[in-house]
This record gives structure tokens, sequence and C-alpha cells, in this order.
């Protein structure tokens, strides 16, 4: 019930609707106490794409505010199915957890989280599934990353320049609170970074080649979201159950 994440007001801050098309969908709600997104498109003030997306920013916000609370509960109802015209958005949970931080943590606040860490040295994580995380950051802070291989402390790489400290803080904070990488009492010696590892042009050690880079990764991603099953899985259309079934066990393997 915060009126700044209000769906009218996410559209009227997005330039999707005039503030006389906002006031005006306010005096029907009174009257008819319907969905504000309903009277608009009725109204014709707003296209339903236009709608989805501001919906999808209230969402993006709502997820992003949460970042501002100094303290909350919560619960969790197991077997509880969410409806199924929720709003969606392309975005990682690394990326959302980078943007909440960014935006609405206060920068005092993150300097005090990473406190008592500034004596740490910062290492990818051994995890790969969490080392392998989808990061949109800036171009400009991509360099910050090639640094956390190990041998600097958090606070060496506050201080090594080149960013603003609000912008190098936040990305710190993110790295840790995601554990992208994990701090250590002493340095680790590695030639690799987070980055190196994103892209795969990290060293090769015995345990065999790295895994796809994240671009590649995201390229495959972005090629099966533009195919349809029977060409992900290289079978006709018409194709038996029986095929069916192999086809799937062997891309599944691959």
């Amino acid at each position: 019930n915060v009126s700044a994440e209000c769906l009218g007001k996410i559209l009227l801050w997005d330039g999707l609707i005039t503030e006389s098309e906002w006031r005006e969908s306010l005096k029907v709600i009174e009257q008819t106490r319907e969905r504000q997104g309903t009277i608009l498109i009725r109204m014709g003030a707003l296209e339903p794409a236009a709608l989805n997306r501001g919906l999808s920013l209230q969402a993006r916000f709502r997820l992003g505010e949460v970042f501002s609370w100094k303290e909350g509960t919560y619960r969790f109802w197991p077997g509880v199915q969410a409806p199924n015209n929720l709003p969606t958005f392309d975005s990682s949970p690394a990326t959302l957890i980078a943007e909440g931080i960014r935006s609405f943590m206060p920068h005092e606040r993150v300097l005090s989280e990473l406190k008592p860490r500034v004596e740490s040295y910062l290492q990818p994580s051994a995890n790969p599934m969490w080392r392998f995380q989808q990061l949109d950051i800036a171009e400009s802070l991509e360099p910050l990353l090639c640094e956390i291989d190990g041998r600097k402390t958090v606070g060496e790489l506050l201080r090594r320049g080149g960013t603003k400290i609000q912008d190098t803080a936040s990305l710190l904070f993110t790295i840790l609170t995601i554990e992208m990488a994990t701090p250590n009492s002493r340095p680790f010696e590695s030639t690799t970074s987070p980055l190196r590892l994103a892209r795969g042009d990290g060293p090769k050690d015995a345990s065999g080649p790295l895994p796809p880079s994240r671009v590649d990764l995201a390229r495959l991603v972005e090629r099966l979201k533009n195919s349809n099953p029977y060409e992900i899985l290289g079978v006709p259309f018409d194709a038996p159950m029986a095929t069916l079934e192999r086809a799937y066990r062997r891309r599944a393997m691959e």
C-alpha cells in the first residue's frame, strides 16, 4: 500500500500515461473499484503491451525497495501455487540483487556492511554454480571484477580508484552477497577472476577445460528461445513418441 509503488505512479514516471489520464483513472477507481490497468486500457490511454511493461516495472521496483529495509519478517507457505498471470522480467537473480543494492541501499549502509570484511582477501567462489552467475554491470566496472582474484583485500579494492566509491562499494557488496567471491583471511594465489571465468578465458587445470563462458551460454539460450521443441530435439513435427523420448534423452545428456 505504499503510494510510490502503485501502478499508476509507475506508469506516470515512465511516461506511459499522462498526469491527466492518471487522475482520471483515480476517479474511476473510486467509483468502480476496478484495477487501474483495466481502466486505463478501456480509456484508450494504455495498450496491453504497455500495461505489461508497467506491471514489470512495478514488480521490479517492489523487489528493489526491499533492499532499503532495515528489518522485516517473512513467512513461507509450502505448496501454495503462484497465479499464472504474474508479471515477468528477463533478469538474473544476481542482476536484481545488484540493482537493489545500487539503487535502494544507502551508501553509508553498504560501507558499514563491508567494514567487517575490509581486511579479507576476495577470491572467486570454489562453487562453479555461484561463480558463474550472470551479473549485468556497467562496462566501467569490469576491470574491478578482473582484480577479484584472491590477492587483494576488500579495503584495497575500495581504494583502487578508477570508479566512483559508491559504485565500487555496491559491486563488492553484491559480489559478497551472491557469493560470487568469498572472503579469506590470507591471500589466495590465483590467476583467475570472476570476469575471466565468466568469459571462459581463465587457465585450464588438471580437472579439465573450463565450462562454456557465460556469453556462450547466453547465446545458446537466446537461440533455443527462438526455436520450437522439435527443432531443439532435431526430429520432425510428426515424430512418434518413442523417437521424441530418445531425442530428448540425447539432448538432455548434451
